[in-house]
């Protein structure tokens, strides 16, 4: 079910990770020849889904993963 669309400001989104507790998604956009590719995080609550943050990561990411920090 669409909840709701955020423009992530890249070219071609194509993988995503749920952080653990689903607050957070992690989006890898393709680049081109003309634009790096992206990394973007999407705050998905309290409220309307907004950018936490975006990062170049080269022309084409291969993917993106989560883990849980481990306790100090």
């Amino acid at each position: 079910v669409e909840r709701a669309r955020v423009d992530l400001e890249a070219e071609h989104p194509h993988g995503v990770v749920l952080d653990g507790d689903g607050s957070t998604a992690f989006v890898t956009c393709e680049g081109s020849t003309a634009r790096q590719g992206r990394t973007v995080a999407v705050r998905l609550e309290p409220g309307e889904p907004e950018i936490a943050w975006s990062t170049e990561t080269g022309p084409v990411p291969l993917g993106v993963v989560w883990a849980r920090a481990p306790d100090p």
